[in-house]
């Protein structure tokens, strides 16, 4: 596992750069962190030693794991989690709120976002429990000063919702579906010439 991990970063990485040397410089990319990767205390060097190899600005690269990761051994997670903050890269706590919650993550660990699970977003268009629960997320992690994602987006109701709680970023299929390189090149092309319009 560690070393597929390794592979999918080392990609991901060798992607991004190639983008920002096709002037697409304001990208980023998030990859998944697994409980075996999370559990090497040689993951800091190795991703600094991956940034400077592909001339990689820290914070270009987000790394993203789930609560289900830090509860297997919290005092080694903090531990290297801080080793990576200090390498300027951001890190975000995945779906948020479906595993075992608690506010002694954000408060104990080096985090920049919190994702908004999906499955709050589902019914956040109407008055409901899920949107009681997306709205307090988003305070508690705004007074915290980290940014939030909502997952799932998938209509402009919810992406409404979404913004009038001052929701900073959100993904899904109302922004777009998965897609090949060449595709999100395309994509990430034309929305580069229609800001610069």
């Amino acid at each position: 596992m560690e070393d597929i991990g390794h592979f999918v970063l080392e990609q991901a990485c060798q992607q991004l750069a190639r983008w920002r040397a096709m002037g697409l410089r304001t990208l980023g990319m998030a990859v998944n962190l697994s409980p075996s990767q999370l559990g090497q205390p040689t993951l800091a060097p190795w991703i600094a030693e991956c940034l400077q190899r592909h001339a990689l600005p820290a914070d270009a690269l987000t790394l993203e794991l789930t609560e289900s990761v830090l509860v297997e051994d919290m005092g080694a997670a903090q531990q290297i989690l801080q080793s990576l903050h200090a390498l300027g890269v951001r890190l975000a706590l995945d779906d948020f709120g479906t595993g075992y919650s608690s506010m002694a993550y954000l408060q104990r660990l080096p985090l920049d976002i919190i994702k908004i699970d999906r499955s709050f977003v589902d019914g956040i268009a109407a008055e409901s429990t899920d949107r009681a629960i997306a709205r307090t997320i988003l305070v508690l992690a705004h007074e915290m000063g980290l940014r939030t994602i909502a997952e799932g987006v998938e209509t402009a109701e919810q992406m409404s919702a979404l913004q009038q709680m001052r929701c900073d970023e959100m993904q899904g299929y109302f922004f777009g579906r998965p897609m090949e390189v060449d595709e999100a090149t395309a994509l990430a092309r034309g929305q580069l010439r229609q800001a610069m319009a």
